[in-house]
């Protein structure tokens, strides 16, 4: 139902966040300095060590918000592999289109799929069958 302050109240889950987080400086995924899964940020903190640039993200920039509308496909949630980047894509995780909730699970961040009743059916039973951990039936 519309006009419950849902998302009002998920946005002030922030609060309860770590009032700074680190993550290596420059990473589109802000991944952790002291586990990275980025092979960019493996290479940097090899070559780098103690001297690697480290950022700070504030409670605020970790809550993701994806407004549900007819049109989101499910590689808008979920992600998908972009063969277009650069051949040879199973070598590395740079060649994946990252979704809104990887990025999220990886920072302790909030996800919040906003409106899901808009999504297409298609689109409500592979993100249902994903949080349930069963792979997608095409």
């Amino acid at each position: 139902m519309r006009g419950q302050a849902k998302s009002r109240i998920l946005r002030a889950l922030t609060a309860l966040l770590d009032p700074e987080m680190p993550y290596i400086a420059g990473c589109e995924i802000h991944d952790n300095p002291y586990a990275p899964i980025c092979r960019r940020c493996r290479e940097l903190l090899a070559k780098d060590g103690d001297a690697t640039p480290i950022a700070w993200l504030t409670p605020e920039h970790r809550y993701v918000e994806k407004l549900a509308t007819p049109d989101v496909t499910i590689a808008d949630l979920i992600g998908d592999i972009d063969p277009s980047r650069r051949p040879g894509w199973a070598r590395t995780i740079q060649r994946i289109h990252r979704p809104l909730w990887a990025a999220a699970a990886r920072q302790s961040r909030i996800f919040a799929i906003n409106e899901l009743p808009d999504l297409a059916g298609k689109i409500q039973v592979g993100l249902f069958n994903i949080i349930a951990g069963r792979r997608r039936a095409d």
